[in-house]
């Protein structure tokens, strides 16, 4: 049975259109309002156009609600529209001014007054007056458009009866393929125990929020949520390559390039790196400057013998002469030696100019170099390692300048 009366109201007042409809439908005059006539999945607005275009009367409930009201503003002005043209009948529950929109459109019109209580001594009065304003015949046009609504509600209950047999047990459901979404689970958790540690849990994190979005139907979240863990995934993945190639580095390599074989203590003046040392000093490679490569020079027969004594010279910033000086005497007198250029990390040695160092037992012909030496610089003696012996025996180290 197609309606008659549409009830506007706000939602505040839903009380008082409950007992203005079951008063008007207690008559068998059938009304229309919100949202107990919405049909099943049709849009809210549209029924509400609809429901207006078709009745022969409006009830408008007037209180401070209604007054306030976007939604019944709205209303009345499709029922006053021209091609609708539906009579507006308002139902004064409180003594309120109009405002500016409903003035425009009802301001002229007579109201029902139900100001004064109970509410229940004026809704005969409405039921009658209503009945006096429906007595009239019909629009000729609304037959046509309660056919086009009785053939909207027709297809509406068919949609609803095949969804429900598609959700009854046994019946055969139609499978909606969904959206698949790569949510990254199974990488974050590998990201997660292997790699970066807070940025992998992250990652999971979110490609958890993915998977319950998906389920949920929520394709648009899960596709961002599913995006913010593959970049953490991405993160998680190069921490932990570069945490790997650093551990590498520090266990591997670096103990294998800082290794000096030829010292079992190192000196106070810090380590020397040596850059392309001779092959008979294992201790790695150092500069050589002025060196000789054979230094097969026999010793005088004059002077100390020093011949078959090796003797590495280092030298810090300007000691580059004094160095040198020192290289030609002992190569002319029989040793072997290597001159380096040593110009970082020097510091003051004994507070002297110039320190010998000799391993083990050596300290007679340490103390005869310095002896020998002493006509060029002061030397000071001092031993590298307690107690214990270089492989060849005649291994020294001088050191040139405070630094």
């Amino acid at each position: 049975m197609a309606h008659e009366i549409f009830i506007s109201y706000a939602a505040e007042d839903k009380s008082v259109a409950d007992a203005v409809c079951q008063a008007i439908e207690a008559e068998g005059l059938k009304c229309w309002y919100a949202p107990r006539d919405v049909g099943y999945g049709r849009d809210f607005e549209e029924s509400i156009v609809d429901a207006i275009g078709v009745s022969r009367l409006l009830i408008l409930i007037l209180t401070a609600h209604s007054n306030d009201s976007a939604h019944v503003k709205r209303e009345i002005q499709n029922a006053c529209l021209e091609e609708v043209g539906v009579p507006v009948l308002p139902f004064r529950i409180e003594d309120i001014p109009l405002n500016k929109a409903l003035r425009y459109y009802i301001g002229s019109v007579h109201w029902l007054d139900a100001v004064t209580p109970p509410l229940e001594t004026h809704l005969q009065r409405l039921v009658e007056h209503v009945r006096a304003r429906l007595s009239r015949p019909a629009k000729p046009e609304e037959t046509e458009i309660e056919k086009k609504r009785a053939q909207d509600d027709l297809e509406e209950e068919q949609a609803k009866r095949t969804d429900d047999r598609g959700h009854d047990k046994g019946a055969g459901l139609l499978a909606v393929p969904r959206p698949q979404v790569s949510n990254y689970l199974a990488p974050a958790i590998v990201a997660s125990v292997f790699c970066c540690l807070p940025v992998g849990v992250t990652s999971l994190v979110f490609a958890m929020q993915a998977t319950s979005k998906a389920a949920a139907g929520e394709i648009d979240k899960a596709v961002a949520k599913a995006r913010l863990a593959r970049n953490f995934l991405i993160t998680a993945i190069a921490l932990g390559l570069a945490a790997y190639v650093i551990l590498i580095f520090v266990m591997v390599v670096s103990p294998y390039l800082s290794r000096n074989p030829t010292s079992s203590k190192p000196n106070t003046n810090g380590p020397a790196t040596n850059i392309n040392r001779s092959p008979t000093n294992t201790a790695g490679p150092a500069t050589n400057i002025n060196r000789s490569t054979t230094n097969n020079v026999a010793p005088p027969t004059t002077g100390f013998p020093l011949s078959g004594l090796q003797i590495d010279i280092f030298y810090v910033n300007s000691n580059q002469i004094l160095a040198q000086r020192l290289y030609d005497k002992l190569r002319d007198n029989g040793a072997q030696v290597t001159l380096y250029d040593r110009t970082i990390g020097g510091q003051g040695i004994f507070g002297a100019e110039t320190a010998l160092y000799y391993y083990g037992e050596e300290s007679d012909n340490a103390k005869k170099i310095a002896a020998f030496l002493s006509g060029i610089t002061f030397v000071k003696v001092g031993s590298t390692s307690s107690g214990a012996k270089h492989s060849d025996g005649i291994q020294f180290y001088l050191w040139v300048g405070k630094g």
